[in-house]
């Protein structure tokens, strides 16, 4: 990039970031680099500057990046949330594009700073997933690419079974809970106890076993690392990295509709304010590239650029000028105004996609984005038979739609006895009644496998389907067998 240019660039940030204070936003720092399509589709699979190597980030380089070959995708802009917050522009934008792309960011700077769900992230995680790169690709050759390479295998299968929540909460410490185990709490009383006993009522005998895990654990990758009897350091090692870095990227995935739509929201303003000094052949320009980054595309695809935005936009126009609306509960009420940004950035604070869009995505907005249900109706392998769209309530659809965002497709799992039946076996049980998000039999096929390799015994999981309590069972690392317990 020429000296010029890059010094052009660097005054276009300087005025954005001024109308972007000017008009409430309050982004961090935030360092741009101007690369080629190769480096920004590379920082694109592999999430950071600098990652440990797998096959999966290839595979996903090589499906972005042919896809931007062949004129069927770009990507204008990456944004890191780091100390400071690191952004990569594609060297071939044009300079609106450039604008653009910096306005965007900023929109992006403030939503990571602002909404409580960032708020627990290691904002040097950059280095940290710098320094995993360096100690995975030492290991290797330690002891072997094949050995490594297999243990981020299962790694990686279970990088999104980690519990992001446990950041926000005390964890009981081994301590209070041998103390608990020992020295159980007395059992509740009320004041007719005596009637009660004296009917011949049992009273509870404290359960004194050491249990494995003393509780449900969500994390399965935290688990298997400090529990597993046959790991190797540096596999424990492996698995805190991918799972720390996985815990980093819980936010973004929790977010998504929020966090593009508020940016596609706050570039809008920050393009169009008067200090920005858009000429009219940029001004049109601009338009036509915002217009396509919210349009709705594909059929059976959601754009969270623009769901975020109109969602977004939504919000201030009905706490800026309200109308009568109704409650939940049906009552009318009417907000008294002039509060529209401030309920934006309240939102922006408190929410995440789920509760965003139960909340706020109203009946006018489903007809206006043109959302659907559809689902397959034909043989169990949809070979034969159509996709049909469903005739649902906007209700059911909402609340259909933020379900599958509180899940992120992800069924609930949980470690539930590290030593069944007193043979070190591993028990897991899949929350099926309260799920979300129904067990995929041959995905939860193949990763038991991964699992006994790293657990070294029998491997169960427990789940519910069509009614019936099924466990299945993977004795070798190979085969998985199913029945009904």
């Amino acid at each position: 990039m020429r000296a010029e240019d890059k010094a052009q660039l660097e005054d276009v940030a300087g005025v954005m970031g001024e109308v972007a204070g000017q008009l409430g936003l309050q982004p961090p720092a935030v360092s741009f680099d101007v690369v080629p399509a190769e480096v920004m589709y590379e920082i694109a699979a592999y999430h950071f500057p600098d990652r440990f190597p797998h096959w999966t980030h290839g595979q996903s380089y090589h499906r972005q990046k042919t896809g931007y070959d062949h004129g069927l995708q770009r990507i204008y802009e990456l944004v890191v949330n780091t100390e400071p917050c690191h952004a990569y522009l594609m060297e071939t934008n044009s300079l609106t594009s450039q604008k653009l792309v910096i306005a965007h960011v900023l929109g992006h700077a403030d939503f990571f700073r602002r909404n409580v769900f960032f708020s627990k992230s290691n904002r040097f995680m950059h280095t940290a997933a710098a320094a995993h790169a360096e100690a995975i690709n030492k290991i290797e050759k330690e002891h072997g690419l094949e050995k490594v390479e297999q243990t981020l295998d299962a790694a990686l299968a279970l990088a999104m079974h980690v519990d992001p929540a446990r950041e926000f909460f005390r964890q009981k410490s081994m301590a209070e809970y041998e103390e608990e185990r020992l020295r159980p709490p007395d059992e509740p009383t009320m004041d007719y106890d005596d009637i009660w006993f004296m009917q011949g009522k049992p009273r509870k005998t404290p359960d004194r076993r050491r249990k494995i895990p003393p509780e449900p654990e969500r994390d399965l990758l935290r688990f298997l690392g400090e529990s597993s009897s046959i790991l190797d350091e540096w596999q424990r090692d492996v698995l805190a990295m991918v799972g720390e870095e996985y815990r980093y990227f819980y936010p973004n995935m929790r977010t998504k509709i929020m966090n593009e739509g508020y940016a596609a929201f706050w570039h809008e303003r920050i393009m169009e304010h008067p200090n920005t000094r858009l000429s009219p052949d940029e001004l049109i320009e601009f338009q036509q590239m915002h217009s396509s980054v919210i349009s709705q595309g594909h059929t059976f695809a959601l754009n969270p650029y623009g769901v975020g935005y109109k969602v977004w936009k939504d919000i201030e126009k009905r706490w800026e000028e309200p109308e009568e609306e109704k409650t939940w509960y049906g009552e009318s009420t009417k907000r008294a105004g002039g509060e529209g940004l401030k309920k934006v950035f309240e939102v922006a604070a408190d929410y995440r996609d789920s509760e965003f869009l139960r909340l706020f995505l109203t009946e006018p907005l489903v007809e206006e984005l043109d959302l659907y249900e559809y689902k397959f109706e034909g043989d169990k392998q949809k070979r034969q038979g159509n996709w049909v769209v469903q005739q649902a309530p906007w209700e059911e659809l909402r609340d259909g739609l933020a379900n599958h965002l509180m899940g992120l497709e992800v069924p609930a799992i949980a470690v539930v006895d590290g030593d069944f039946e007193g043979r070190n076996e591993l028990l897991l049980s899949h929350d099926a009644g309260s799920d979300l998000v129904p067990l995929d039999f041959d995905y939860a096929r193949r990763t038991l496998g991964l699992i006994h390799s790293l657990w070294g015994k029998p491997v169960h999981l427990d789940t519910i389907k069509d009614d019936k309590h099924l466990r299945l069972t993977c004795n070798d690392g190979k085969a998985v067998d199913v029945k009904p317990f």
